[in-house]
């Protein structure tokens, strides 16, 4: 969504480029023969715009047979205490994250940050600051992974950007995955590769159920859902999930097995090609 509330408030753009974007999406949209949308808010903001519903067909972000692989069954004790944030950080207040380790840290002391992902306006650099002011060790040293078997010596571990191949060895090390998303236009509007490829993954996540996340999980089923901005019980499922094995291990098997199957590319390119057919009927 680039229009008001979407990528003309965060992208940096120009007030000509922001009108002009604006502009661009909604003339496009209401004059496409058929229109494919990532997420129900989409659907919905397109259906605002007056473009007649059977139009307008739902196609969220999928799962590709290859993508990544199923981790095994198996709680190590690096894995029983480190939290997984992989994220591009725009998301969400940076300070959140530093407040959330904070304090399940309280609960259980030990526990580890792990950060996979570069910032989209360096936000990282804001990460190492609060963490260090909130008295954490923090470290973005690459000879950190140079044996995935070895565990993390610091509070916060920065990894940046992995290419995807490499995903899965860092998936490997957590417990548990967070997923802050604030309550914003844009969150409830994007379709979110990134928790797909954990939920394929086999990681448990807890996130905040705004916008995709919740078509994607089923709390208590296939994840974690907590209310947004609720801290408190942001907390209370991370450390359940620390503490409960055999919960996070069957949360992140049922929603390997259920993200693959209810978002299977295969699947949703019948969607795509459903409506290509049905243009081409009507002529």
């Amino acid at each position: 969504w680039e229009g008001p509330g979407g990528w003309n408030e965060i992208g940096g753009y120009t007030p000509a480029q922001r009108r002009f974007f604006a502009w661009q999406e909604r003339w496009g949209l209401t004059h496409a023969d058929r229109v494919t949308v990532a997420s129900r808010t989409l659907e919905s903001l397109v259906w605002g715009m007056g473009v007649p519903p059977q139009q307008v067909f739902y196609a969220p972000n999928g799962v590709s047979p290859g993508r990544g692989a199923m981790r095994e069954e198996r709680a190590s004790g690096e894995r029983g205490g480190c939290i997984l944030l992989y994220t591009r950080f725009f998301e969400f207040a940076v300070a959140r994250v530093v407040d959330l380790l904070v304090r399940v840290r309280e609960r259980r002391p030990g526990t580890r940050l792990l950060v996979v992902g570069r910032g989209l306006f360096g936000e990282e650099e804001e990460l190492f600051r609060l963490a260090a002011e909130a008295g954490l060790s923090v470290t973005a040293d690459p000879a950190q992974f140079a044996d995935p078997a070895a565990p993390l010596t610091r509070d916060v571990t920065y990894a940046g950007w992995v290419p995807a191949a490499a995903l899965p060895a860092y998936f490997d090390r957590a417990a548990v995955a967070i997923y802050p998303f604030d309550d914003t236009l844009i969150n409830r509007a994007k379709c979110a590769v990134k928790l797909t490829d954990l939920l394929a993954h086999g990681v448990p996540v807890v996130a905040e159920a705004v916008g995709q996340n919740r078509e994607y999980i089923r709390h208590g089923e296939t994840g974690w859902l907590v209310g947004v901005g609720d801290t408190s019980a942001f907390v209370d499922g991370v450390v359940q999930l620390l503490e409960d094995v055999g919960l996070r291990e069957r949360l992140g098997r049922v929603a390997a097995r259920d993200v693959r199957e209810r978002f299977a590319w295969q699947r949703l390119v019948e969607v795509m090609e459903r409506a290509y057919g049905e243009r081409e009927a009507a002529g």
